[in-house]
């Protein structure tokens, strides 16, 4: 009798745990597919401030003189609108995306980023550069608050995902304006006061960024795998010869080769770009619990 009357008690406690596994199983899987969406949007916004970089050094070269760079100048601006088209496509039903890129930011984004493109021509190499990097600065804050909601699984990723998201994207920018200005100069022949302040200060602060990606990474799981240290080599030596470039300038030879400081800049941000697309690409083929840095 006292068997039959435990019965109903332990066919509760079976569904109650049965009713739990199934929680953590949905939990996981929504978890995973949180991160997937993640990694779609920030691989596409990393491709698109990769390309609005590139777009702001080329105009400060055309604007500045060199009309040599117009093709490709338009070949980084449809890289950019396709990009652009691609995130108004990507899915956020796990990602709750509307909270961290609202429409009305969205829509006043692209209508800023055409009418830059229309007014591009009546605009000095300030300006541009100003505009672009406004447009940058909104690109890099959406990069931010998605790969932060999204992509970090526990207090083990938060090395890496600072870094892939804050301090590797604040590195490439600090170089990307250095870029626009270094290689406007040197399309101009003439350094400006202005121009010297602020390469002096670009050069500093790439300086500082540089050490702070080194010690993020060297704090994740990433730290010792051979593609954490090839790529950051990678960006160690291109941002020395920026430095070197930065430096040639700033004690009055300005007259470099446009084409040259653009390249050694871009070599240097192809680098940091390169070590972004390795972390993010680890995220995508993970396993949960080990995201391990694609080489």
């Amino acid at each position: 009798m006292e068997a039959l009357e435990l019965l109903p008690i332990a066919s509760m406690t079976l569904l109650g745990a049965a009713t739990a596994v199934r929680c953590r199983l949905f939990g996981q899987r929504w978890r995973q597919r949180r991160q997937q969406d993640g990694v779609q949007w920030c691989g596409t916004l990393q491709n698109l401030v990769m390309h609005l970089q590139r777009h702001r050094g080329l105009s400060s070269m055309w604007l500045n003189g060199d009309r040599s760079v117009g093709p490709r100048l338009h070949a980084e601006r449809e890289q950019a609108n396709q990009h652009m088209h691609t995130l108004a496509q990507l899915p956020d039903d796990h990602l709750s995306a509307a909270d961290v890129l609202p429409r009305a930011q969205w829509e006043r984004f692209c209508a800023d980023w055409r009418a830059l493109c229309a007014e591009l021509e009546q605009l000095d190499a300030a300006d541009s550069i100003a505009r672009h990097t406004e447009l940058i600065s909104q690109a890099l804050n959406w990069l931010r608050a998605i790969g932060e909601a999204s992509l970090s699984a526990g207090p083990q990723d938060h090395g890496w995902v600072s870094a892939l998201v804050d301090q590797l994207p604040a590195l490439s920018e600090a170089l990307g304006q250095a870029r626009a200005i270094s290689a406007g100069v040197a399309a101009r022949g003439q350094c400006t006061a202005v121009a010297r302040v602020r390469l002096a200060y670009l050069a500093s602060r790439i300086e500082t960024l540089n050490g702070a990606c080194r010690q993020a990474l060297a704090a994740s799981q990433h730290s010792r795998l051979p593609g954490m240290r090839d790529g950051l080599a990678r960006i160690d030596a291109g941002v020395q010869r920026t430095l070197q470039c930065l430096a040639s300038q700033l004690t009055g030879c300005a007259g470099a080769n446009g084409a040259d400081c653009f390249g050694v800049c871009t070599e240097a941000i192809d680098a940091v770009f390169a070590l972004m697309s390795g972390l993010l690409a680890g995220a995508r083929s993970a396993q949960p619990g080990a995201l391990p840095l694609a080489a």
